[in-house]
């Protein structure tokens, strides 16, 4: 027969391996990404998408100087305000089980658009691939950031191999 204290063990022991497993912590106040106001004096930061043969990638901002956004993978197109000045950007890739975290330094100037970019290719059969990611001046299409290469879903980048983007300037 179970005694009373036993019972209310039990209990306590469920209760907390259930709250433990409760999904993820939320972002605490001073470790949360507060956006300036709109307007000329700040500049703005979009995602982008693509589809490729296995399905979507998506580069979204997570993290500027280390603050973390709230819902950046969902938020991936809408334009991020940033205040002017040399900045630290966390981008995340991601395309279904694959997630790369890169950080970028850039210096965000007023008025102006920046773009997470990505070019890349993926094995239909195998799954295998690489992709380049840098952020990027909307209105000229110059890097404003260093170019980086993660290797993906145990892909690996060609010799020689050159973005053809870089090509072209």
């Amino acid at each position: 027969m179970l005694t009373q204290p036993f019972i209310a063990l039990a209990a306590a022991a469920i209760l907390a391996l259930m709250t433990s497993c409760a999904g993820p912590q939320p972002i605490a106040v001073e470790d949360r990404y507060v956006e300036p106001t709109a307007g000329p004096e700040v500049g703005e930061v979009f995602g982008s998408r693509q589809t490729m043969n296995l399905g979507d990638y998506t580069a979204y901002v997570y993290a500027v100087d280390e603050k973390r956004l709230i819902a950046p993978r969902e938020n991936w197109s809408r334009p991020l305000r940033v205040f002017p000045g040399s900045r630290q950007i966390k981008v995340v890739m991601k395309r279904r089980g694959f997630v790369a975290f890169l950080n970028f330094a850039v210096l965000i100037e007023a008025g102006k658009e920046y773009e997470v970019r990505f070019e890349g290719k993926v094995s239909p059969l195998s799954g295998a691939g690489y992709c380049a990611v840098w952020i990027c001046d909307r209105a000229t299409g110059r890097m404003v950031s260093d170019l980086q290469m993660p290797e993906s879903e145990g892909g690996k980048m060609p010799d020689g191999w050159v973005p053809p983007f870089l090509l072209s300037h």
